[in-house]
């Protein structure tokens, strides 16, 4: 008896999102595919390559309208395939036959040879049904559903080297699909895009993953599908700790001791620089600011260093930050040298609330349009990516009091005097209000200063040119 259970385990994974009054069309496809089954048959006792006869069948079934049901039926109700459809094939191989069916479809739409279907609706299917056989195509190299396909079954179709081959070809047209998904309004209201990267991330396709020997960790084509899914679907909606995962599972140990090292020299910088700017111990404000100059200085290094062995190693680091802020940090220096001696102490606090909240809501409008979830999903990501940034800004904003303003404003010998033992000059802010407002220039500098690189998001990786027709 052929085994179905992999097909109970995948019907969950192929739903989509039921469209309204489509039940009775359901069943009504079910009915007539009972009476109808010769478009299977051809798949069984068969020698050849199966899908190239499919191919050929579905487009001269007749009545027309059974076509026009099953076309309906296989593209948006796959789960309903699944769980009807396959236990009533009547063959041995039914991962075999499903997935060529499917593989049939796809081709047919992809090219628009569907007989009695609108060459739109074809065009529409065509992601609907790209979506259905990368998710076939997947469930050997799936944990806890590639033992479920009778070995038989899965040996029917290819061999593990051209279901490798396969697999990914799926993969590729199901990831153009998801590139383009604002293309294919309907599929993005019947799915979750980034739930559907995250599924990629989560599924090599390789010969370890069907008892092979390369280590999935290392194997160059999956390591680059993950990294366009990190860079394309991951970080412009700022899902940065997902990020962080991908980019640990994709460097070698020296990588890894270099991220670590990073971690730890921004969090003394930050820590050093406001100890520096609260003046408890005024004696070493000069040395405490310098030592997290120093500390910044180690930690870039360290994200250098591992981002030469694993390009993605500094993508969640969010480098596009400190480079607009270095930028918006010289231009202040540069057009009024006296900024941080101008005012008073609470003029400079409320510039600096001012700042961050514009940032910050800057940042939310931009993950609500990048189509994070309202909620907790969204606060929860907005303040891990102003958390980053605020990083970046304080020791932005270190550096430039310690090194930058002081080399290029005519009074620098006085912001310099600012960290000295006996503070502020009279008539001067104190230390503390003056960092605070530089950090948050460099924050605000850093958010709104993305409009200069190509109108990439905020958090892209720190590079202008893609190699990409389109995406």
């Amino acid at each position: 008896m052929a085994s179905v259970a992999w097909a109970t385990r995948a019907a969950p994974l192929v739903r989509l999102a039921d469209p309204a009054g489509r039940a009775a069309a359901d069943l009504a496809c079910v009915e007539r595919l009972r009476a109808e089954p010769q478009y299977v048959r051809v798949v069984t006792g068969r020698a050849g390559e199966p899908i190239a006869e499919l191919e050929r069948l579905l487009t001269t079934v007749q009545p027309p309208d059974l076509v026009r049901d099953l076309f309906d039926l296989f593209a948006y109700h796959p789960d309903t395939v699944l769980n009807d459809i396959v236990p009533r094939l009547g063959v041995s191989s039914t991962w075999t036959v499903t997935v060529s069916l499917y593989e049939a479809w796809w081709r047919l739409a992809a090219t628009g040879q569907l007989a009695g279907v609108e060459p739109r609706g074809q065009r529409t299917a065509a992601a609907y049904f790209a979506r259905t056989r990368w998710l076939l195509y997947c469930l050997p190299f799936r944990l806890g559903t590639d033992s479920r396909i009778d070995a038989d079954d899965r040996h029917r179709l290819a061999t593990p080297e051209q279901l490798v081959s396969r697999a990914r070809e799926a993969r590729q047209d199901w990831l153009a699909v998801l590139d383009a998904i604002e293309d294919h309004s309907l599929l993005e209201r019947d799915i979750h895009p980034e739930h559907e990267a995250r599924d990629l991330l989560d599924c090599p396709v390789n010969l370890s993953q069907l008892g092979g020997t390369v280590p999935s960790r290392t194997d160059p084509i999956d390591a680059e599908v993950w990294r366009h899914c990190v860079r394309r679907h991951l970080l412009p909606r700022f899902a940065v700790g997902a990020s962080w995962r991908i980019g640990w599972r994709l460097s070698g140990r020296l990588s890894r001791a270099n991220t670590i090292i990073a971690a730890v020299m921004f969090t003394a910088a930050v820590a050093l620089g406001l100890l520096s700017a609260s003046r408890r111990w005024p004696g070493a404000s000069d040395w405490l600011l310098t030592a997290a100059t120093a500390a910044a200085g180690a930690g870039y290094a360290a994200v250098l260093a591992a981002s030469v062995r694993n390009r993605a190693a500094s993508w969640p680091w969010l480098l596009r930050q400190p480079a607009s802020a270095t930028l918006g940090a010289v231009a202040l220096v540069a057009l009024n040298p006296g900024w941080w001696s101008a005012g008073t102490s609470r003029p400079k606090a409320g510039a600096a609330a001012i700042l961050v909240a514009l940032a910050v809501g800057y940042l939310t409008i931009e993950a609500i349009n990048h189509g994070v979830a309202a909620g907790w999903p969204l606060l929860r990501r907005v303040a891990a990516v102003s958390a980053m940034a605020a990083m970046h800004a304080t020791i932005i904003g270190a550096l430039v009091l310690r090194w930058l303003a002081p080399a290029l404003s005519e009074n620098g010998d006085a912001l310099t005097a600012l960290w000295s033992t006996a503070g502020a000059p009279a008539g001067t802010p104190a230390a503390g209000y003056t960092f605070a407002l530089a950090a948050a220039w460099c924050f605000a500098a850093g958010v709104f200063s993305q409009i200069l690189w190509d109108e990439q998001p905020f958090t892209a990786p720190l590079a202008h040119l893609g190699w990409r027709n389109g995406r």
